[in-house]
């Protein structure tokens, strides 16, 4: 190994361990201890995400350390194993908690002064509102599955969040009903991917659930205040939850439709009027997790060729 470190340099090596994959730089890691050290310079690590279960002992972060790992996910989240990340990984920038029912633990997040995208999966913690209070750095923030906490307390606290550009709200059994979502999005001006798991609990919703005019009323939202959105996503979709609703979203260039089945009707096939509104739309995903039919997508090919003729003629400009 000695002929070889005269020949390449650090620099060369590190570039080429940079196109393996991370079970390789382990890999890698165990031939020798040259390598062992060229393996851990933090560049190679930058976005690897490291999974934690359980306590560690100092050896385990001083390695994580020494890598600047920036990410990181914690199953059954505990305050000890996130009081930890704060003292070694103070620069994390990326939490997912999965499982999550110590309220001490969220609060321990406010320590990340650098965490600027945080996922809870599964939480049931009751300070959940209060401890987004402290994170008002983020920039994106996923809720999936949270309980004991009332929707009227969390959208509240995100609505002090003014720095998020993404927003995922994935909880069918706690929906966000039109006034909450109106005070809500009108108060977050970098705003501009928002994600809705919608189902039995939305009902059919109102013509004007993304209608920025009604969030008026609302502290720190003016009269002439607009729903900036870029990109939206409906997970769990069934028409016609939504029929005209997408009249506040002019500013939509992406929309993704996962459907969680198709209706027998094409009649009651709601795309047509949300392309008729939707002019600056360039990027359409659908999707059903059931095996599509000629039948059921026969709606979509009408309303996206009628969307095709009316933008080359100009209607949609």
């Amino acid at each position: 190994m000695s002929k070889i470190q005269l020949t390449l340099p650090d620099e060369i090596w590190i570039h080429v361990f940079g196109f393996l994959s991370d079970r390789d730089k382990l890999n890698v890691r165990l031939s020798c201890t040259y390598f062992k050290r060229l393996i851990e310079h933090w560049s190679l690590w930058k976005d690897s995400v490291i999974v934690l279960h359980k306590l560690y002992d100092s050896h385990f972060w001083k390695t994580l350390c020494q890598r600047k790992i920036k990410s990181i996910v914690v199953q059954k989240a505990t305050a000890k194993v996130l009081q930890q990340t704060v003292a070694w990984l103070p620069w994390v920038g990326s939490v997912t908690l999965v499982q999550c029912s110590d309220g001490t633990a969220l609060v321990t997040l406010g320590a990340l002064k650098h965490l600027q995208r945080l996922v809870i999966r599964q939480c049931c913690c009751r300070s959940l509102p209060s401890s987004l209070l402290s994170l008002r750095q983020l920039t994106h923030l996923c809720l999936c599955e949270v309980k004991r906490a009332s929707i009227s307390e969390i959208s509240a606290a995100i609505s002090q969040l003014v720095n998020l550009t993404t927003l995922k709200y994935h909880d069918d059994k706690n929906p966000i009903h039109k006034t909450a979502l109106h005070g809500m999005l009108g108060r977050l001006p970098n705003l501009k991917h928002l994600s809705l798991r919608l189902g039995p609990k939305y009902g059919i919703l109102p013509d004007d659930y993304f209608c920025p005019a009604k969030a008026y009323g609302h502290p720190g939202v003016t009269p002439d205040a607009e729903f900036g959105l870029s990109s939206l996503e409906l997970l769990n979709y069934e028409d016609p939850c939504l029929s005209v609703a997408f009249n506040g979203l002019s500013s939509l260039t992406k929309l993704t439709v996962h459907y969680k089945q198709w209706h027998e009707n094409t009649n009651f096939c709601c795309l047509t009027k949300w392309l008729q509104v939707l002019s600056v739309l360039s990027e359409l995903n659908i999707s059903c997790k059931y095996e599509k039919n000629a039948q059921h997508l026969k709606c979509f090919i009408v309303a996206l060729e009628k969307f095709k003729k009316g933008f080359s003629t100009g209607e949609h400009q």
